[in-house]
């Protein structure tokens, strides 16, 4: 969770523009906890295929129940206080836009539509939630992952892992020669999937080494000549990012678990709410003369209350249905 929380900081300086604080956005940068997320999903998603006896439809299903009525119910949520907030201050709003945005941001096609005319409009970002497209690469994994379990079972999860990583560290590259080439391309397509590879493949690779434990210096070396490998291509930034967090995630995944037990898994609910929330509280009212320090307090604080609720009345329940689905299927 504690990533989630870095994402919520760093948006907050960005949107409300609290230069004062730059320095929080550098060191709880939002793109580094994103990639986080990344390499812990690609961990996680690999170890809950394989333990599920890999059964595809079961996988689907149950990520799907996971992932989507949590991201359908933000979406819905925010929409509808972003333009009843909108309206309460006199502004047009059109219909039209408001279909626009709700057919392009429930498809996962966010790029379409961030916005609705009259929404945020005042806002120095307009966006009503720009953390929602990490989702779509997202799920762009997780219907890869029977795929790449089936390779791993034949060959090794070590070369999926080193695929992966290869081609997530050549993305960048291949787009700026396309670039040089005269193929200017969009330039999101460098945070899309075929880029965050190396990052998912981070998680491959902890993966294999939570096998056996002798894997770690192998596991190691390959980290480094990553962190090398991108280096020399001039991506320094990514580099840092592969040390840094392949070394912070590997401890974590092999710390004891410290407080034993069921608890609420808040930090998906926090990472959906937060950005809509921001921009609430922004367009609510003037916040200046230090007053938008606050926005530090206020926006946890909501964050954490839509996730307790998002957490008891949607995601819980949509788990606990899917657990009953492909439980059904397997005594059928």
């Amino acid at each position: 969770m504690a990533f989630a929380f870095f994402v919520v900081i760093s948006h907050t300086v960005q949107l409300a523009g609290i230069d004062d604080l730059y320095v929080l956005r550098v060191i709880f940068s939002s793109d580094t906890a994103v990639q986080a997320f990344f390499i812990i999903s690609g961990f996680l998603t690999i170890n809950s295929f394989e333990s599920s006896g890999r059964k595809v439809g079961d996988f689907y299903l149950r990520r799907f129940l996971r992932i989507m009525p949590a991201y359908v119910a933000a979406v819905l949520i925010f929409c509808a206080l972003g333009v009843g907030q909108a309206l309460s201050y006199g502004r047009h709003v059109e219909l039209a836009g408001i279909f626009r945005y709700l057919v392009a941001n429930l498809s996962l096609l966010n790029f379409l539509q961030p916005t609705i005319d009259g929404v945020f409009s005042g806002n120095p970002y307009p966006e009503i939630n720009g953390a929602l497209w990490t989702i779509k690469v997202e799920v762009g994994f997780y219907a890869l992952v029977p795929l790449l379990c089936m390779i791993g079972s034949r060959a090794s999860f070590l070369s999926v892992a080193i695929v992966l990583i290869a081609i997530g560290i050549l993305w960048p590259s291949g787009l700026k020669f396309a670039a040089d080439a005269g193929f200017h391309l969009h330039p999101s397509l460098g945070h899309q999937l075929p880029g965050q590879f190396a990052y998912f493949g981070l998680g491959a690779l902890f993966y294999w080494v939570s096998r056996a434990d002798q894997r770690t210096p192998l596991a190691a070396a390959i980290v480094v000549a990553t962190a090398l490998a991108c280096a020399g291509l001039g991506e320094f930034r990514m580099a840092t990012q592969v040390v840094v967090l392949s070394t912070l995630i590997y401890w974590v995944i092999h710390l004891p678990q410290i407080m034993p037990g069921k608890r609420p898994d808040l930090s998906y609910g926090i990472y959906l709410c937060h950005f809509p929330i921001i921009q609430l509280l922004i367009n609510w009212r003037g916040w200046s003369g230090g007053e938008e320090y606050l926005l530090l307090l206020l926006v946890p604080a909501a964050a954490i209350a839509y996730a307790m609720a998002s957490w008891r009345v949607v995601e819980v329940p949509s788990m606990n249905f899917g657990k009953r689905m492909t439980a059904n299927e397997t005594r059928n």
